[in-house]
């Protein structure tokens, strides 16, 4: 029977995977258009390299020129400009004066991470571009001493989106991280905490099946277009959503299981962790085939363990089973709403139900069950 949980309801946009890509850099500009953008963006951001070197922030002239790169381009890509130019747009990026520029543009570069951005230094350029605005942080990627202790400083506003990030990009929690920087500390080293601008531009990247990643694109926006309808109908227009929904699903579930019968679980090397991620929400949507759904977690776990997949979708998975077995859920992600409320639905061994949660990159599960809950009465206007 189809379910769609509050927890399905709520959280699919927060694990949609971004935007999926054919495959990874070109190793040519292959068309005019292409060559003017690359030539306008070389030229433009070695005029405008200078004022990464100057104190205080680009003036409006050099901000104009920035911009209009920007949205002339978007980011810039390493095969564009050269990644020591990628960089200059990173430095240029954290003087421009407006922030809400600065955090569409931090999005667009995030949209390249699968390709040519280093996942921790994006997080830091954003952590920097926030504390400069506000005095805080959003990932936790600055750091500081007070009384031998390491610490996120400044204060995270927001831990879950910096949970599910770094989960998401295979880097360790901000707990995980501060821990072992206290370890260091503990042992006598004498840390030195750098918490300046990183080198954002990493390697490019060529997907081993951009062919596959491109249909798992297709794939994504099929199960996500049906879902979306859900949301916002009712009576009769629900139940033939319903079917619409069914339907995308059985034609997904049929390319899932030949994806995995030709190459088992994609991996980060094949199709980049958005498609990774993108196989992972769609086998969570499988309640009405619990056999794929357990032979997703066998393929998966290998991936688990590496840090090609996020642990908090992992556990999710892993509970979505139980539960549909009639089992205790292991990690505290499914949740019922009733009469408004939502309340978490059986879990084993619920004393130590915090402690495999933070091993799956999860908060508290009271913090969990508060975030869904303030959500839900958003939703509903109370």
């Amino acid at each position: 029977m189809f379910r769609y949980s509050v927890c399905a309801a709520l959280l699919a946009s927060a694990l949609q995977s971004p935007a999926i890509m054919a495959s990874g850099l070109p190793a040519t500009v292959d068309s005019p258009a292409e060559e003017s953008d690359a030539r306008f963006a070389q030229a433009q951001l070695q005029a405008l390299a200078p004022a990464v070197t100057r104190d205080g922030d680009l003036d409006a002239g050099q901000a104009e020129r920035f911009t209009a790169l920007i949205e002339r381009v978007g980011w810039p890509a390493s095969w564009m400009v050269g990644p020591e130019l990628v960089q200059v747009a990173a430095q240029l990026l954290l003087k421009h004066p407006d922030y809400e520029f600065q955090r569409s543009t931090l999005d667009l570069a995030e949209d390249r991470i699968d390709l040519d951005v280093d996942a921790f230094a994006l997080a830091r350029l954003s952590d920097l571009v926030k504390q400069k605005h506000d005095g805080g942080q959003r990932f936790g990627t600055l750091k500081a001493i007070v009384d031998d202790k390491v610490i996120a400083s400044p204060e995270i506003k927001g831990m879950s989106g910096a949970r599910f990030f770094r989960d998401f990009q295979g880097l360790p929690s901000v707990e995980e991280e501060v821990a072992a920087l206290q370890r260091r500390l503990d042992a006598g080293e004498a840390l030195h905490l750098d918490n300046g601008l990183l080198w954002l531009p990493k390697p490019a990247v060529v997907f081993g099946r951009p062919q596959l990643r491109e249909k798992l694109g297709e794939m994504i926006a099929r199960d996500q277009g049906a879902r979306s309808k859900l949301l916002k109908s009712s009576g009769a227009e629900r139940d033939k959503v319903i079917k619409e929904i069914r339907s995308v699903d059985q034609q997904n579930h049929a390319q899932l299981q030949r994806i995995f019968d030709e190459i088992g679980f994609p991996d980060v090397a094949a199709v980049g962790r958005a498609g990774v991620s993108t196989v992972f929400l769609l086998v969570q949507h499988a309640d009405d085939d619990p056999a794929l759904q357990k032979r997703a977690l066998v393929l998966a776990k290998p991936l688990v363990d590496s840090r090609q997949m996020a642990r908090q979708q992992y556990a999710l998975l892993t509970d979505r089973v139980l539960r549909g077995e009639g089992k205790p859920q292991r990690y505290g992600t499914q949740t019922s709403l009733v009469g408004g409320k939502v309340q978490l639905q059986e879990a084993e061994d619920p004393s130590h139900l915090d402690e495999r949660r933070a091993q799956m990159a999860l908060g508290p599960v009271s913090e969990y069950i508060e975030l869904l809950q303030e959500r839900v009465s958003a939703a509903s206007g109370s």
